[in-house]
Protein backbone atom coordinates (compact mmCIF):
# COMPACT_ATOMS: atom_id res chain seq x y z
CA UNK A 1 0.00 0.00 0.00
CA UNK A 2 1.44 3.50 -0.93
CA UNK A 3 2.36 5.48 1.62
CA UNK A 4 2.53 9.91 1.22
CA UNK A 5 5.78 11.92 2.41
CA UNK A 6 3.83 12.72 5.48
CA UNK A 7 3.31 9.01 6.27
CA UNK A 8 6.55 8.58 6.08
CA UNK A 9 7.53 10.90 8.11
CA UNK A 10 5.09 10.25 10.91
CA UNK A 11 6.33 6.74 10.67
CA UNK A 12 9.78 7.78 10.93
CA UNK A 13 9.22 10.06 14.28
CA UNK A 14 7.20 7.27 15.47
CA UNK A 15 9.93 4.84 15.30
CA UNK A 16 12.66 7.27 16.81
CA UNK A 17 10.74 7.53 19.56
CA UNK A 18 10.10 3.82 20.34
CA UNK A 19 13.98 3.27 19.62
CA UNK A 20 14.61 6.22 22.17
CA UNK A 21 12.23 4.47 24.37
CA UNK A 22 13.77 0.90 24.16
CA UNK A 23 17.72 2.48 24.64
CA UNK A 24 17.04 2.98 28.12
CA UNK A 25 14.82 -0.03 28.63
CA UNK A 26 17.28 -1.43 30.63
CA UNK A 27 18.17 1.21 33.01
CA UNK A 28 14.49 1.85 33.43
CA UNK A 29 14.48 -1.31 34.07
CA UNK A 30 16.78 -1.93 36.58
CA UNK A 31 14.33 1.62 37.72
CA UNK A 32 11.03 0.36 37.94
CA UNK A 33 12.54 -2.81 40.27
CA UNK A 34 13.96 -0.29 42.72
CA UNK A 35 10.47 1.66 42.53
CA UNK A 36 8.37 -1.66 42.78
CA UNK A 37 10.60 -2.43 46.48
CA UNK A 38 10.14 1.04 47.27
CA UNK A 39 6.47 1.06 46.38
CA UNK A 40 5.98 -2.33 49.01
CA UNK A 41 8.01 -1.24 51.78
CA UNK A 42 5.74 1.57 51.89
CA UNK A 43 2.93 0.00 52.00
CA UNK A 44 4.32 -2.94 54.54
CA UNK A 45 4.85 -0.41 56.87
CA UNK A 46 1.45 0.00 56.90
CA UNK A 47 0.41 -3.51 56.70
CA UNK A 48 -0.55 -5.13 60.38
CA UNK A 49 -1.14 -9.29 59.53
CA UNK A 50 -4.00 -11.25 61.38
CA UNK A 51 -1.81 -14.18 61.50
CA UNK A 52 2.04 -14.84 61.14
CA UNK A 53 3.19 -17.68 59.73
CA UNK A 54 6.54 -18.70 61.04
CA UNK A 55 6.04 -22.34 60.86
CA UNK A 56 6.59 -21.88 56.76
CA UNK A 57 9.78 -21.85 55.69
CA UNK A 58 12.06 -22.78 53.24
CA UNK A 59 13.20 -21.14 49.46
CA UNK A 60 10.99 -20.25 46.73
CA UNK A 61 11.76 -19.30 43.18
CA UNK A 62 9.24 -17.43 40.99
CA UNK A 63 9.88 -17.18 37.68
CA UNK A 64 7.69 -13.58 35.49
CA UNK A 65 8.39 -11.77 32.48
CA UNK A 66 9.85 -8.52 33.65
CA UNK A 67 7.91 -5.16 33.30
CA UNK A 68 5.41 -3.60 35.90
CA UNK A 69 2.72 -5.85 34.99
CA UNK A 70 4.08 -8.99 35.90
CA UNK A 71 7.95 -9.42 37.81
CA UNK A 72 7.57 -5.75 39.51
CA UNK A 73 4.02 -6.32 40.92
CA UNK A 74 5.36 -9.56 42.72
CA UNK A 75 8.29 -7.04 43.76
CA UNK A 76 5.57 -5.05 45.08
CA UNK A 77 3.57 -7.44 47.13
CA UNK A 78 7.10 -9.50 48.49
CA UNK A 79 7.45 -7.34 51.44
CA UNK A 80 4.12 -7.97 52.35
CA UNK A 81 4.53 -11.22 52.32
CA UNK A 82 7.90 -11.35 54.19
CA UNK A 83 5.85 -9.80 57.28
CA UNK A 84 3.32 -12.91 56.93
CA UNK A 85 6.26 -15.10 56.25
CA UNK A 86 9.20 -13.89 58.03
CA UNK A 87 10.54 -17.53 57.52
CA UNK A 88 10.03 -17.76 53.43
CA UNK A 89 13.14 -17.31 51.07
CA UNK A 90 11.44 -15.74 48.38
CA UNK A 91 13.59 -15.07 44.82
CA UNK A 92 12.08 -13.64 42.12
CA UNK A 93 13.79 -14.02 38.43
CA UNK A 94 12.66 -12.25 35.54
CA UNK A 95 13.10 -12.23 31.98
CA UNK A 96 12.11 -9.75 28.91
CA UNK A 97 8.74 -11.15 28.10
CA UNK A 98 9.77 -11.91 24.33
CA UNK A 99 12.25 -14.31 25.52
CA UNK A 100 10.47 -15.54 28.88
CA UNK A 101 7.59 -16.84 27.01
CA UNK A 102 9.37 -19.54 25.03
CA UNK A 103 12.13 -19.84 27.99
CA UNK A 104 9.40 -21.05 30.18
CA UNK A 105 8.47 -23.89 27.28
CA UNK A 106 11.91 -24.66 27.57
CA UNK A 107 12.74 -25.01 31.10
CA UNK A 108 9.30 -26.92 31.48
CA UNK A 109 10.03 -29.67 28.12
CA UNK A 110 13.20 -30.38 30.08
CA UNK A 111 11.62 -31.16 33.25
CA UNK A 112 13.65 -28.61 35.17
CA UNK A 113 13.01 -28.12 39.22
CA UNK A 114 14.81 -24.73 39.00
CA UNK A 115 11.46 -22.85 39.79
CA UNK A 116 8.58 -23.33 42.43
CA UNK A 117 5.92 -20.83 40.60
CA UNK A 118 5.99 -19.83 36.69
CA UNK A 119 3.85 -16.97 35.79
CA UNK A 120 2.84 -17.51 32.16
CA UNK A 121 0.48 -16.31 29.14
CA UNK A 122 -2.92 -17.95 29.01
CA UNK A 123 -2.63 -19.05 25.46
CA UNK A 124 0.78 -21.14 26.80
CA UNK A 125 -1.10 -23.22 29.07
CA UNK A 126 -2.44 -26.78 26.36
CA UNK A 127 0.96 -26.47 25.71
CA UNK A 128 2.42 -26.73 29.63
CA UNK A 129 -0.54 -29.62 29.99
CA UNK A 130 1.14 -31.34 26.81
CA UNK A 131 4.18 -31.23 28.36
CA UNK A 132 2.76 -32.63 32.05
CA UNK A 133 4.27 -29.52 33.85
CA UNK A 134 0.83 -28.37 35.59
CA UNK A 135 0.09 -29.03 39.11
CA UNK A 136 -3.88 -30.26 39.83
CA UNK A 137 -4.38 -27.42 42.07
CA UNK A 138 -7.84 -28.67 43.52
CA UNK A 139 -6.42 -29.95 46.54
CA UNK A 140 -5.00 -26.93 47.70
CA UNK A 141 -8.13 -24.95 47.07
CA UNK A 142 -10.56 -27.43 48.67
CA UNK A 143 -8.15 -26.73 51.97
CA UNK A 144 -8.96 -23.77 52.27
CA UNK A 145 -12.47 -23.58 50.87
CA UNK A 146 -13.55 -20.09 52.54
CA UNK A 147 -10.83 -18.58 50.46
CA UNK A 148 -11.63 -20.37 47.34
CA UNK A 149 -15.52 -19.29 47.67
CA UNK A 150 -14.12 -15.48 48.34
CA UNK A 151 -11.91 -16.04 45.22
CA UNK A 152 -14.66 -17.48 42.74
CA UNK A 153 -16.99 -14.99 43.95
CA UNK A 154 -14.70 -12.26 42.73
CA UNK A 155 -13.03 -13.18 40.23
CA UNK A 156 -15.89 -13.62 37.16
CA UNK A 157 -16.74 -17.05 36.27
CA UNK A 158 -16.00 -16.63 32.31
CA UNK A 159 -12.22 -15.75 33.58
CA UNK A 160 -11.82 -18.24 36.28
CA UNK A 161 -12.71 -21.14 33.91
CA UNK A 162 -9.86 -20.35 31.56
CA UNK A 163 -7.62 -21.54 33.75
CA UNK A 164 -8.99 -24.80 34.05
CA UNK A 165 -8.02 -27.94 32.54
CA UNK A 166 -8.78 -30.13 30.83
CA UNK A 167 -11.01 -28.86 27.96
CA UNK A 168 -14.14 -30.35 25.92
CA UNK A 169 -18.08 -30.59 25.42
CA UNK A 170 -17.59 -31.04 29.64
CA UNK A 171 -17.23 -28.43 32.10
CA UNK A 172 -13.71 -27.92 33.00
CA UNK A 173 -12.12 -30.18 35.07
CA UNK A 174 -9.31 -29.15 37.09
CA UNK A 175 -8.05 -26.36 38.18
CA UNK A 176 -4.35 -25.44 36.68
CA UNK A 177 -3.56 -21.88 37.40
CA UNK A 178 -4.97 -18.90 39.64
CA UNK A 179 -4.17 -15.42 38.19
CA UNK A 180 -4.77 -11.99 40.20
CA UNK A 181 -3.56 -10.43 36.39
CA UNK A 182 -6.43 -10.67 33.61
CA UNK A 183 -6.66 -9.12 30.67
CA UNK A 184 -9.14 -8.30 27.63
CA UNK A 185 -9.64 -7.40 24.41
CA UNK A 186 -11.32 -4.08 24.27
CA UNK A 187 -11.87 -0.68 21.80
CA UNK A 188 -9.65 1.78 23.24
CA UNK A 189 -10.43 5.41 22.43
CA UNK A 190 -9.64 8.83 22.89
CA UNK A 191 -12.67 10.24 25.12
CA UNK A 192 -11.35 13.88 24.79
CA UNK A 193 -11.70 13.73 20.65
CA UNK A 194 -14.95 11.24 20.83
CA UNK A 195 -16.20 14.55 23.26
CA UNK A 196 -15.14 17.16 20.93
CA UNK A 197 -16.79 15.80 17.80
CA UNK A 198 -20.28 14.45 19.13
CA UNK A 199 -19.11 10.78 18.58
CA UNK A 200 -20.27 7.60 19.80
CA UNK A 201 -18.08 4.80 20.74
CA UNK A 202 -18.76 2.38 17.95
CA UNK A 203 -20.30 -1.15 18.80
CA UNK A 204 -20.34 -2.43 15.38
CA UNK A 205 -17.81 -3.29 12.56
CA UNK A 206 -19.94 -0.65 10.64
CA UNK A 207 -19.54 2.04 13.00
CA UNK A 208 -16.40 1.56 13.18
CA UNK A 209 -15.21 2.31 9.95
CA UNK A 210 -17.28 5.16 10.12
CA UNK A 211 -15.83 6.89 12.81
CA UNK A 212 -12.47 5.84 11.45
CA UNK A 213 -12.96 8.39 8.57
CA UNK A 214 -14.44 11.12 10.40
CA UNK A 215 -11.74 10.89 13.33
CA UNK A 216 -8.65 10.75 10.49
CA UNK A 217 -6.49 13.77 10.46
CA UNK A 218 -2.94 12.25 8.73
CA UNK A 219 -2.48 16.27 7.15
CA UNK A 220 -1.81 16.84 11.29
CA UNK A 221 -0.25 13.70 12.09
CA UNK A 222 -3.35 11.95 13.69
CA UNK A 223 -4.23 8.81 12.79
CA UNK A 224 -7.46 7.20 13.48
CA UNK A 225 -6.37 3.90 13.88
CA UNK A 226 -3.71 1.46 15.30
CA UNK A 227 -3.40 -1.89 16.08
CA UNK A 228 -0.79 -4.89 16.12
CA UNK A 229 -0.90 -5.98 12.90
CA UNK A 230 2.82 -6.98 12.49
CA UNK A 231 3.13 -10.38 10.24
CA UNK A 232 3.26 -12.78 12.69
CA UNK A 233 0.61 -13.82 15.33
CA UNK A 234 0.08 -10.04 16.09
CA UNK A 235 -2.25 -10.20 13.16
CA UNK A 236 -3.52 -13.78 14.50
CA UNK A 237 -4.79 -12.56 17.19
CA UNK A 238 -6.88 -8.86 15.12
CA UNK A 239 -8.36 -11.13 12.66
CA UNK A 240 -9.51 -14.19 15.33
CA UNK A 241 -11.01 -11.11 17.68
CA UNK A 242 -12.60 -9.35 14.76
CA UNK A 243 -13.61 -13.52 13.49
CA UNK A 244 -15.23 -14.29 16.84
CA UNK A 245 -16.90 -11.23 17.00
CA UNK A 246 -18.72 -12.19 13.99
CA UNK A 247 -19.87 -15.75 15.28
CA UNK A 248 -16.82 -17.81 13.56
CA UNK A 249 -13.79 -19.53 14.50
CA UNK A 250 -10.63 -21.81 13.60
CA UNK A 251 -12.70 -24.68 13.37
CA UNK A 252 -15.74 -26.02 12.51
CA UNK A 253 -16.26 -27.01 16.27
CA UNK A 254 -13.33 -27.12 18.58
CA UNK A 255 -15.51 -28.32 21.54
CA UNK A 256 -16.48 -31.48 19.65
CA UNK A 257 -13.02 -31.90 18.40
CA UNK A 258 -14.43 -31.37 14.87
CA UNK A 259 -10.87 -29.83 13.19
CA UNK A 260 -11.73 -28.91 10.30
CA UNK A 261 -10.18 -25.56 9.25
CA UNK A 262 -13.26 -22.71 9.29
CA UNK A 263 -11.55 -19.34 8.21
CA UNK A 264 -12.94 -19.17 4.33
CA UNK A 265 -16.32 -18.45 5.52
CA UNK A 266 -18.70 -15.94 5.40
CA UNK A 267 -17.47 -14.60 9.08
CA UNK A 268 -14.29 -14.74 7.82
CA UNK A 269 -14.34 -12.66 4.50
CA UNK A 270 -16.44 -10.00 6.47
CA UNK A 271 -13.86 -10.03 9.51
CA UNK A 272 -11.04 -9.88 7.02
CA UNK A 273 -12.79 -7.32 4.47
CA UNK A 274 -13.16 -5.22 7.83
CA UNK A 275 -9.71 -4.95 8.55
CA UNK A 276 -7.74 -4.55 5.10
CA UNK A 277 -10.65 -1.28 4.95
CA UNK A 278 -9.09 -0.14 8.42
CA UNK A 279 -5.94 -0.04 7.59
CA UNK A 280 -6.87 3.21 5.08
CA UNK A 281 -6.93 4.89 8.16
CA UNK A 282 -3.90 3.60 9.63
CA UNK A 283 -1.00 4.82 11.61
CA UNK A 284 2.17 3.97 9.36
CA UNK A 285 3.75 1.98 12.11
CA UNK A 286 0.58 -0.59 12.14
CA UNK A 287 1.63 -2.82 9.32
CA UNK A 288 4.62 -3.68 11.57
CA UNK A 289 3.47 -3.24 15.44
CA UNK A 290 3.19 -5.41 18.45
CA UNK A 291 1.69 -4.22 21.50
CA UNK A 292 4.27 -1.88 22.30
CA UNK A 293 4.17 -0.34 19.39
CA UNK A 294 0.61 0.31 19.17
CA UNK A 295 0.86 1.97 23.41
CA UNK A 296 3.91 3.95 21.96
CA UNK A 297 1.37 5.76 19.47
CA UNK A 298 -1.33 5.92 21.97
CA UNK A 299 0.82 7.08 24.40
CA UNK A 300 2.24 10.39 22.00
CA UNK A 301 -1.12 11.62 20.98
CA UNK A 302 -0.46 10.53 16.80
CA UNK A 303 -3.25 7.44 16.99
CA UNK A 304 -6.99 8.09 18.37
CA UNK A 305 -8.49 4.56 18.70
CA UNK A 306 -8.37 1.12 18.15
CA UNK A 307 -11.58 -1.66 18.23
CA UNK A 308 -9.31 -4.34 18.97
CA UNK A 309 -6.65 -3.72 21.62
CA UNK A 310 -4.85 -6.23 24.37
CA UNK A 311 -5.50 -4.21 27.18
CA UNK A 312 -3.07 -2.40 29.35
CA UNK A 313 -3.32 -0.33 32.52
CA UNK A 314 0.30 1.68 31.40
CA UNK A 315 -2.29 4.09 29.07
CA UNK A 316 -4.13 5.86 32.83
CA UNK A 317 -0.16 6.00 33.87
CA UNK A 318 0.52 9.39 34.12
CA UNK A 319 4.10 8.84 33.79
CA UNK A 320 3.82 7.23 30.46
CA UNK A 321 1.50 9.81 28.60
CA UNK A 322 0.41 13.28 28.24
CA UNK A 323 -3.13 11.73 27.91
CA UNK A 324 -3.53 8.96 30.70
CA UNK A 325 -6.29 10.78 31.23
CA UNK A 326 -7.84 10.84 27.78
CA UNK A 327 -7.74 6.93 27.37
CA UNK A 328 -10.89 4.85 27.58
CA UNK A 329 -12.22 1.75 27.09
CA UNK A 330 -14.77 -0.27 25.77
CA UNK A 331 -16.35 -3.38 24.38
CA UNK A 332 -14.92 -4.31 21.29
CA UNK A 333 -16.94 -4.55 18.29
CA UNK A 334 -19.15 -6.49 17.03
CA UNK A 335 -20.40 -7.69 13.51
CA UNK A 336 -23.97 -7.45 12.18
CA UNK A 337 -25.51 -10.95 11.31
CA UNK A 338 -27.72 -13.33 13.86
CA UNK A 339 -24.62 -15.16 15.08
CA UNK A 340 -22.57 -11.75 16.06
CA UNK A 341 -21.72 -10.65 19.61
CA UNK A 342 -19.88 -9.07 21.42
CA UNK A 343 -16.84 -11.92 22.54
CA UNK A 344 -13.95 -10.20 24.15
CA UNK A 345 -10.92 -12.17 23.91
CA UNK A 346 -9.62 -12.79 27.08
CA UNK A 347 -6.14 -13.40 28.35
CA UNK A 348 -3.53 -12.93 31.37
CA UNK A 349 -1.16 -14.24 33.29
CA UNK A 350 -1.65 -17.31 35.42
CA UNK A 351 0.48 -18.76 38.50
CA UNK A 352 1.24 -22.38 38.33
CA UNK A 353 3.15 -24.71 40.28
CA UNK A 354 5.23 -26.96 38.11
CA UNK A 355 4.96 -30.41 38.21
CA UNK A 356 9.10 -30.86 38.87
CA UNK A 357 8.84 -27.57 41.32
CA UNK A 358 10.27 -28.45 44.83
CA UNK A 359 8.68 -26.72 48.36
CA UNK A 360 5.30 -26.54 47.07
CA UNK A 361 3.48 -26.19 50.42
CA UNK A 362 5.11 -22.90 50.71
CA UNK A 363 4.57 -22.44 46.61
CA UNK A 364 1.21 -22.47 47.71
CA UNK A 365 1.47 -20.07 50.10
CA UNK A 366 2.99 -17.36 48.07
CA UNK A 367 0.42 -18.13 44.92
CA UNK A 368 -2.43 -17.79 47.53
CA UNK A 369 -1.06 -14.49 49.14
CA UNK A 370 -0.58 -12.97 45.62
CA UNK A 371 -4.28 -13.99 44.90
CA UNK A 372 -6.19 -12.82 47.97
CA UNK A 373 -8.86 -10.16 48.05
CA UNK A 374 -9.51 -7.45 50.65
CA UNK A 375 -10.89 -9.97 53.09
CA UNK A 376 -8.23 -10.14 56.52
CA UNK A 377 -10.16 -12.71 58.24
CA UNK A 378 -9.04 -14.87 55.04
CA UNK A 379 -5.60 -13.79 54.92
CA UNK A 380 -5.93 -10.94 52.66
CA UNK A 381 -5.75 -7.27 52.79
CA UNK A 382 -6.38 -4.37 50.73
CA UNK A 383 -2.73 -3.82 50.22
CA UNK A 384 -1.90 -6.68 48.54
CA UNK A 385 -3.72 -5.35 45.58
CA UNK A 386 -3.16 -1.90 46.11
CA UNK A 387 1.09 -2.87 45.59
CA UNK A 388 0.20 -4.68 42.33
CA UNK A 389 -1.93 -2.10 40.75
CA UNK A 390 0.76 0.83 42.00
CA UNK A 391 3.71 -1.47 40.43
CA UNK A 392 1.34 -1.22 37.41
CA UNK A 393 -0.61 -4.77 36.95
CA UNK A 394 -4.03 -5.43 36.17
CA UNK A 395 -6.45 -7.28 38.52
CA UNK A 396 -8.67 -10.25 37.38
CA UNK A 397 -10.34 -9.35 41.44
CA UNK A 398 -13.91 -7.30 40.41
CA UNK A 399 -13.65 -5.63 43.66
CA UNK A 400 -10.26 -4.36 43.31
CA UNK A 401 -11.23 -3.35 39.90
CA UNK A 402 -14.45 -1.21 41.40
CA UNK A 403 -12.13 0.20 44.19
CA UNK A 404 -9.96 1.57 41.52
CA UNK A 405 -12.14 2.27 38.49
CA UNK A 406 -12.57 6.39 38.95
CA UNK A 407 -8.36 6.49 38.65
CA UNK A 408 -8.32 3.75 35.87
CA UNK A 409 -10.80 3.55 32.89
CA UNK A 410 -9.00 0.72 31.73
CA UNK A 411 -10.38 -1.52 34.88
CA UNK A 412 -14.09 0.01 34.04
CA UNK A 413 -13.13 -1.28 30.50
CA UNK A 414 -12.23 -4.80 31.60
CA UNK A 415 -15.33 -5.06 33.99
CA UNK A 416 -17.50 -4.79 30.99
CA UNK A 417 -14.94 -7.29 28.90
CA UNK A 418 -14.96 -10.16 31.37
CA UNK A 419 -18.58 -11.64 31.44
CA UNK A 420 -18.55 -11.77 27.80
CA UNK A 421 -15.12 -13.07 27.61
CA UNK A 422 -13.83 -15.90 25.19
CA UNK A 423 -10.33 -17.80 25.30
CA UNK A 424 -8.17 -15.83 23.84
CA UNK A 425 -7.27 -19.15 21.21
CA UNK A 426 -7.58 -22.65 20.84
CA UNK A 427 -7.11 -24.79 23.56
CA UNK A 428 -4.90 -27.30 21.54
CA UNK A 429 -0.91 -26.92 21.95
CA UNK A 430 -0.52 -26.05 18.21
CA UNK A 431 -2.09 -22.33 18.98
CA UNK A 432 0.72 -20.53 18.35
CA UNK A 433 1.68 -22.21 15.67
CA UNK A 434 -1.72 -21.73 13.86
CA UNK A 435 -2.05 -17.96 15.46
CA UNK A 436 1.67 -16.98 13.59
CA UNK A 437 0.48 -19.03 10.46
CA UNK A 438 -2.80 -16.72 10.30
CA UNK A 439 -0.99 -14.02 10.89
CA UNK A 440 1.16 -14.08 7.99
CA UNK A 441 -1.81 -14.19 5.47
CA UNK A 442 -4.10 -11.74 7.02
CA UNK A 443 -0.69 -9.22 7.37
CA UNK A 444 -0.51 -9.95 3.61
CA UNK A 445 -4.46 -9.16 2.58
CA UNK A 446 -4.01 -6.23 4.77
CA UNK A 447 -0.87 -4.85 2.94
CA UNK A 448 -2.65 -5.61 -0.75
CA UNK A 449 -0.21 -8.23 -1.40
CA UNK A 450 -3.18 -10.60 -1.89
CA UNK A 451 -6.87 -11.10 -1.90
CA UNK A 452 -8.82 -11.20 0.96
CA UNK A 453 -10.38 -14.36 -0.66
CA UNK A 454 -6.98 -16.21 -1.28
CA UNK A 455 -6.03 -15.15 2.31
CA UNK A 456 -9.02 -16.70 3.75
CA UNK A 457 -7.98 -19.80 1.78
CA UNK A 458 -4.09 -19.91 2.80
CA UNK A 459 -5.20 -20.02 6.23
CA UNK A 460 -7.49 -23.04 5.75
CA UNK A 461 -4.70 -25.11 3.96
CA UNK A 462 -1.47 -23.43 7.01
CA UNK A 463 -4.08 -24.46 9.87
CA UNK A 464 -5.09 -27.88 7.87
CA UNK A 465 -0.86 -28.84 7.29
CA UNK A 466 -0.21 -28.24 10.80
CA UNK A 467 -3.41 -29.95 12.19
CA UNK A 468 -2.10 -32.80 10.15
CA UNK A 469 1.69 -32.97 11.27
CA UNK A 470 0.49 -32.90 14.58
CA UNK A 471 -1.67 -36.27 14.14
CA UNK A 472 -5.47 -34.73 14.68
CA UNK A 473 -6.79 -36.58 11.78
CA UNK A 474 -5.12 -39.93 11.78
Amino acid sequence: MSKSDRDIHAYDNAMKRIRHHRKFEISRRQMLKGSAAALGATLAAQFVPKEVHAEVSGTIVHFASSGKRLSNSLRAVKPLFDKVFPNVELEVVSKPMTEALTQINTYMRSKSDAFDVVTQDHAQFASLDAMGALTNLDPYLERDSAWYEDYQGDVPENYRHMWNLPKGPAPPGWVAAVAPDGNAMMTFYRKDVFDKLGIKVPTTWDDVIEVAKEIHDPKNERYAYAAAMARNFWSGYQFYGALRSWGGDFFVDERNQDWTPACSTEEGFQSLSTLVELQKYAHPVTANAGEDEVNQVFANGTALFSPLSWGTATLNDPTYSDYHEHWHMELSPKGTTPKSAHRALAGGFGQFMPTWGGNRETAWAWIKFLNSGDREDLGGSPLIADAIVGAGGQLSRVSTLTRWADRKPFFVGLMKAYPVSVVNAPVIPEAYAIMGAVGEEVADAVNDDQSVEDALKACDKRIQRLMEDAGYYS
